[in-house]
């Protein structure tokens, strides 16, 4: 991963070395070795920008990610994302 602007950093909570990083204008990126190798995850991702990241602490594969267009949810660690029509419409 090159240098970002990062808005927000998300650790897995059962799984330490697994980290999202939300970006100014390069969305999602993941590390599954403690951030020493990173991989975009921005797969249903229409903006780039992302200003907030959650874990759900019981489920680590569902992923949550605040974006200008809303909110966006994975259900499996960043594969896919999409829009999280029940919570917010």
């Amino acid at each position: 991963m090159h240098t970002l602007d990062t808005y927000v950093l998300a650790i897995d909570p059962q799984t330490p070395s697994t980290l999202y990083a939300g970006t100014a204008d390069d969305g999602i990126f993941k590390s599954v070795n403690g951030g020493l190798s990173w991989n975009a995850v921005n797969d249903g991702l229409p903006d780039t920008v992302v200003y907030t990241l959650a874990i759900d602490p019981q489920t680590p594969s569902t992923l949550y990610a605040g974006t200008w267009h809303g909110l966006f949810k994975s259900t499996n660690s960043g594969g896919e994302l999409e829009r999280d029509k029940q919570r917010f419409d």
